[in-house]
């Protein structure tokens, strides 16, 4: 696929912080390191000085006590465990192998896997490469879209729960490269994964629904997410976020790669049901990555037919909620001690790097999306599908006519009656609420826009199966 055009990248950089801003002790940590963290203290996030209070230890969300977060044990699979040795190499030269002592071994072993991981994808190309390119899929695929800790995963587990869509595994984006060749023991991985994520709690499974920005940074072809394995190099890659900035060739690449993968996935699909197909099949892909709610512009030009599903949340817990998350996941899966205060070279502490991205992320969000018709976009707020997630999905199905709720309303059901998230207690420093009013207005208008109704037909009330599902 040639590689579109792109359209002139945004003027001007994001507003710098004015005086008076949060300090690095103001960094929202939401854990309590001292009372969960079981490993040698040299390995521990090196946090801002200043003594944690107890009103810090209590913003640990439930599903998150006691010493759940640090059950991800350096041996179980990280998401570097699946690229190939050229992707991982690179990878590490362009951070110049800045890697922890102690957080070695993980390279050492992702080095070893990746070789492994050469070798399959070479032999994958022999014997599936003709098939995969032959595969087609449904031009007109579901993304989800919004902010990292907006109810996207939540949305895409339910979405996942329909037979007539079709979605990327966990195992199909931590080894996307050979996924077809190895797939029958992706099951024997499941004991090098634990049973929950390691930010918020939810099941993590092989076989459950992924999003596929991580095929995307295990195929090498640039993203974002590479800030995870080298945190205090933040931000890395950035340019990968919104796709504007890179030249055509790396364009071209990263077009190519997410085509093939869909391919391959759609080709397992084939072959675990009726065989490869002559005509595009009527399942219909749903993708999730916060990510690509920068890359609105290019996907609508790759799939002119795609649909758009976007969620919000309210601007001050969204924050909150994603310090956690990178807190979480630059320890877990970083490859350096992180640190979280304003790095040397002018690396931006914690807060001020979810303050820009965000920022990034929506840019030129309006601008990708005013065209779009209702029955290719949709947004729905957080607080909305966690408290009536049976009358939200309803409507949703309705919008953008994705066919019949009541076909797949009995599967959510069931799954809403047996998840169990845990209510959160989200606080932050009030210079940050000043901060992130003064920096997100556009965000924030968009979430008071979208007014929740006072009643729904079907609300989740009536029959006490989903008042349990709380914010994450």
């Amino acid at each position: 696929m040639a590689p579109i055009d792109r359209p002139a990248a945004s003027s001007g950089p994001a507003p710098a912080l004015t005086a008076g801003k949060p300090t690095d002790r103001d960094v929202p940590l939401l854990l309590n390191w001292k009372a969960t963290d079981r490993r040698r203290a040299g390995d521990r996030p090196v946090m801002p000085s200043g003594k944690q209070d107890d009103a810090a230890a209590r913003n640990i969300p439930e599903r998150m006590s006691g010493s759940f977060h640090y059950e991800y044990p350096r041996w179980a699979l990280r998401s570097w465990f699946g690229m190939q040795f050229s992707a991982w190499l690179g990878l590490l030269l362009r951070n110049r192998f800045a890697i922890t002592p102690r957080r070695l071994p993980t390279a050492i072993l992702v080095t070893f896997a990746s070789i492994v991981n050469s070798l399959l994808a070479l032999l994958q190309a022999l014997v599936f490469g003709r098939r995969i390119g032959r595969t087609k899929f449904a031009s007109n695929p579901i993304f989800i879209i919004g902010h990292w800790r907006s109810g996207t995963t939540f949305l895409h587990e339910l979405l996942a729960l329909d037979d007539r869509f079709v979605w990327p595994t966990t195992y199909e984006c931590l080894a996307p490269s050979h996924f077809l060749l190895s797939g029958r023991l992706a099951r024997l991985l499941q004991w090098f994964l634990p049973e929950r994520r390691p930010m918020d709690g939810m099941r993590l499974g092989v076989d459950r629904p992924q999003e596929d920005e991580w095929a995307i940074l295990a195929l090498g072809l640039g993203s974002p997410y590479e800030t995870i394995a080298f945190p205090n190099h933040r931000p890395v890659r950035h340019e990968f976020l919104d796709l504007r900035e890179i030249d055509s060739a790396q364009l071209r690449r990263w077009q190519d790669g997410l085509w093939r993968f869909l391919q391959s996935v759609q080709l397992r699909r084939d072959l675990a049901t009726a065989g490869p197909r002559s005509a595009p099949p009527r399942t219909r892909f749903v993708l999730k990555s916060p990510a690509h709610t920068a890359r609105i512009w290019l996907l609508r030009r790759m799939f002119p037919q795609a649909c758009f599903i976007h969620l919000v949340r309210e601007p001050v817990e969204l924050f909150s909620s994603t310090c956690r998350l990178w807190t979480t996941l630059f320890d877990v899966y970083g490859c350096q001690k992180p640190y979280f205060h304003d790095l040397p070279g002018g690396g931006p502490n914690l807060s001020e790097y979810v303050l820009t991205t965000l920022e990034r992320l929506y840019r030129r969000f309006d601008e990708d999306t005013r065209d779009l018709p209702p029955h290719r976009f949709c947004e729905l707020r957080f607080e909305d599908l966690t408290r009536w997630p049976l009358a939200e999905m309803e409507r949703l199905y309705g919008q953008l006519d994705l066919g019949s709720f009541a076909a797949v309303r009995d599967r959510v059901e069931a799954y809403l009656a047996r998840v169990d998230y845990g209510a959160s207690d989200h606080r932050v420093m009030p210079g940050h609420v000043a901060e992130i009013a003064r920096r997100w207005p556009a965000y924030g208008s968009r979430f008071r826009s979208l007014t929740a109704a006072l009643t729904r037909p079907g609300d989740a009330k009536s029959d006490g199966r989903a008042t349990s599902v709380a914010r994450p």
